[in-house]
């Protein structure tokens, strides 16, 4: 579900937005809860909440006065394409830009922190890679079991062969060991990256 946002909360201070966020949520879930509708996952800095709604409350939920739109959770998958030659390395790397300063964050299906191209991994910023969020099993350790996060990495920011080798990457996993993630587990990525910077930004995303 996309929250209705107030206009008055265009160019809000730090913490204004996630504070609105919470209360529409709590607000969501006090009224519909007793229809059987629940939260399965809220955010902090979207103006989104993932909720499991019966079927037949779906056009009643869609105009609550709180609610911009209502959509299915589908699911996303990795595309494969040669990175490299897309995005002209060769033509970045001639103007002597290396990423230093950088953080690029990679939603994907997380990063081989213990690669030597990408270590050390870490938590802070002197990590090549830090470990922000895993948000398929909602925990803080996204390490890649499937590759595809990493490939991705390396091609951004691998130490000998990425396009910015000195920049940092910040590893947000939301797509599983298939390649696969939920629209519910994406947003909760971008929710962890915004909530980052809301905070002081310490990675330069």
């Amino acid at each position: 579900v996309t929250l209705r946002r107030d206009p008055r909360q265009t160019g809000a201070a730090p913490g204004e937005l996630e504070a609105a966020v919470a209360r529409a949520t709590s607000t969501l879930e006090a009224t519909w809860g007793p229809l059987g509708v629940g939260v399965a996952r809220r955010y902090e800095a979207l103006p989104v909440v993932s909720l499991r709604v019966p079927a037949v409350h779906l056009a009643e939920l869609a105009a609550d006065p709180l609610v911009a739109g209502v959509w299915p959770n589908r699911v996303a998958r990795v595309f494969r394409r040669e990175g490299r030659t897309l995005m002209n390395v060769g033509g970045v790397t001639s103007h002597g830009f290396d990423g230093r300063g950088v953080g690029i964050a990679v939603l994907d299906t997380g990063v081989d922190y213990g690669h030597t191209e990408l270590a050390p991994g870490g938590s802070d910023p002197s990590a090549k890679t830090v470990k922000l969020r895993d948000a398929v099993a909602n925990d803080g350790d996204p390490r890649d079991e499937q590759g595809h996060g990493t490939s991705v990495a390396g091609i951004a920011a691998g130490k000998s062969g990425g396009v910015a080798p000195s920049a940092t990457v910040v590893a947000v996993r939301v797509l599983d060991d298939e390649g696969e993630g939920t629209d519910e587990q994406i947003l909760a990525g971008i929710d962890a990256v915004l909530v980052s910077v809301h905070a002081g930004n310490p990675f330069n995303i």
